[in-house]
């Protein structure tokens, strides 16, 4: 009898250490944790929905702070001033910190950027996460960061949030420079991308708009999103849920078409000029056939191409420009 007593009450104890792990894993609200992580403690900064449902697979979203801040304010900053829990729904999200280096970026010291897996690891081992709806966001160096190794790791994300990536000049965006093997933008049609940034941040404004060229010049699942009155922050729900939801469903429509630029000389001293016209399929189905209407001076015309284009290729288009009779003076090229 006294065996059975004993074993009865160390299975008593054994599910009373359960029923604490299990508690203790799936912590709701705003909280911090430790991980021992590269040699030295971090922070992991979680925000879990207070409905959450043990049943249920939730989104994660993994966000990176930037420049000397830390996981605890970025997480703070997301959720309770820019409440993007109201509008990013069943979603969990976990910030992790910078650590005792975090004047610079998550790739410093060598193999930190691996805190970003860490992260994803510790959200799995105490949440059910689908897989396959993980989004890393970053701000500022966080979301330099977050742009080399989401375009490292295509595999493992649904998309990319930049917003201001903070690119560290031309030499580092044309990887001449920076960050070990820098950019590897020959993967940006493999991963949903959306740059968000204001159009008073100067310092990062011209770096952020040749960053989007070079991801459409590598046929890039890629927004750009000015937010006019801007500096270096993070915009309200407003320009960010349509940025999320980007990421999400990238081609809503099955045929639409996105204007790019037209390529023109401004100033030509002969009468035989060439222009082009650049776009991009933004619509799921792949076409056969674009027809581009255009005007020069008020007078109509079009342009029939016949081709096979896919989602967020680029397409160059040259304009007939001989079969309007230009004189030397001022025209003016209009796409319909």
């Amino acid at each position: 009898m006294k065996f059975q007593y004993l074993l009865l009450k160390s299975l008593l104890l054994i599910s009373l250490l359960l029923s604490a792990s299990v508690s203790n894993s799936q912590q709701l609200g705003s909280f911090d944790k430790l991980t021992s992580f590269n040699g030295e403690s971090r922070t992991l900064s979680y925000f879990v929905p207070s409905d959450y449902d043990s049943t249920k697979y939730y989104s994660l979203m993994v966000c990176l702070h930037g420049l000397g801040d830390n996981s605890n304010n970025f997480r703070n900053a997301l959720i309770d001033y820019l409440s993007w829990n109201q509008f990013i729904t069943q979603t969990i999200f976990v910030c992790p910190d910078g650590g005792s280096d975090q004047n610079k970026d998550f790739y410093s010291p060598n193999g930190d950027e691996m805190i970003i897996v860490e992260s994803i690891n510790d959200a799995k081992a105490n949440y059910k996460i689908d897989t396959t709806k993980i989004i890393l966001e970053g701000f500022s160096l966080g979301g330099r960061s977050a742009l080399k190794f989401g375009l490292e790791n295509t595999e493992m994300f649904q998309g990319l949030l930049l917003n201001t990536p903070a690119i560290q000049g031309i030499a580092d965006l044309n990887n001449d420079e920076g960050m070990s093997s820098g950019y590897m933008y020959e993967n940006a049609s493999r991963i949903p991308i959306s740059i968000i940034h204001g159009d008073e941040d100067i310092a990062y404004l011209n770096l952020d708009k040749l960053l989007y060229k070079k991801l459409l010049e590598n046929n890039g699942i890629v927004q750009h999103y000015l937010v006019e009155g801007m500096a270096h922050s993070i915009p309200g729900r407003s320009i960010t849920e349509p940025a999320v939801n980007f990421l999400k469903n990238p081609t809503p429509n099955e045929e639409e078409l996105e204007f790019l630029e037209i390529v023109v000389p401004e100033r030509t001293i002969s009468k035989d000029v060439e222009a082009y016209c650049k776009i991009r399929s933004v619509g799921s189905e792949i076409l056969s056939q674009i027809i581009l209407y255009y005007e020069i001076d008020g007078v109509s015309g079009n342009v029939t191409t016949t081709s096979t284009f896919y989602p967020f290729e680029i397409v160059t288009i040259p304009l007939k420009l001989n079969m309007f009779q230009l004189d030397y003076g001022k025209h003016t090229i209009k796409i319909l």
